[in-house]
């Protein structure tokens, strides 16, 4: 299902994740979607790569993603490659926050397919509030959930986007097993979506332009800070070098 990429993947805590800048990874999205050939891209947690280094299933379930982009700040952290990376912004929030301002405005259809019932009614709301032009469709998965049910409903609706939130390794055993059967334009796959205000994708939890501001200077001030007390401590360390050379050679 991959697409070769122009930007090599980066390896972080044992998974290859994709270091896209938000808008370019929104475009892609996009793409896919127009081709309404059925792709799925993944939102990886922290806990989750660490899970998946042991796991049989994660190495296809990654490998076939047509993206693979970061799920939680500290996964945003370890990337090495830093200039994907926006100031004062949580990367799927803001990626979810365009993505559905943009399906919105298009009156796309959306299917949402989540584990956890208190997301699923905090995901619903906010679209409801914010991108109410979405027509959307949703079911809570539970263990007793019927997947040809699942597939027949999503079929029904034909959305151009499929949000599936759970366990990975259910969400790739479902891709395996009924993927072929679905009819919709892309499917975005991540274990939270939304979870509290640090990560809600309600535009109320982005930084405003005055709070980057002073964070840049906080940033400022703290850097110059830790060069300070480093050229300090490193003066300090050169003094007593200089003072133990001296008594070596009082002593001789």
């Amino acid at each position: 299902m991959s697409e070769n990429n122009n930007i090599e993947r980066v390896r972080v805590l044992g998974v290859y994740v994709d270091p896209l800048k938000i808008d370019r990874a929104v475009t892609r999205t996009s793409r896919y979607q127009e081709k309404h050939k059925f792709e799925y891209i993944l939102f990886v947690n922290t806990a989750a790569a660490l899970a998946g280094q042991t796991e049989a299933y994660f190495e296809d379930y990654i490998e076939n993603a047509a993206l693979v982009l970061p799920g939680d700040m500290n996964l945003e952290e370890a990337v090495e490659v830093r200039k994907w990376m926006e100031e004062g912004v949580l990367y799927q929030a803001e990626y979810f926050r365009r993505l559905l301002s943009k399906l919105n405005l298009q009156h796309a259809a959306c299917f949402i397919l989540m584990e956890k019932e208190k997301q699923l009614q905090k995901l619903q709301n906010i679209i409801h509030e914010k991108y109410n032009r979405l027509k959307v469709e949703a079911i809570q998965w539970t263990e007793e959930t019927s997947m040809d049910r699942v597939v027949n409903k999503i079929n029904s609706h034909t959305p151009d986007l499929l949000i599936m939130c759970g366990r990975h390794e259910k969400m790739s055993t479902f891709l395996k097993e009924h993927g072929c059967k679905i009819n919709a334009g892309l499917c975005i796959c991540a274990e939270e979506i939304v979870t509290d205000g640090k990560t809600n994708i309600d535009e109320g939890a982005y930084a405003t332009k005055f709070q980057k501001f002073w964070r840049e200077i906080g940033g400022t001030i703290s850097q110059l800070l830790h060069d300070f007390l480093f050229k300090k401590q490193m003066k300090q360390e050169k003094q007593l070098e200089e003072a133990v050379e001296q008594d070596n050679n009082v002593l001789e």
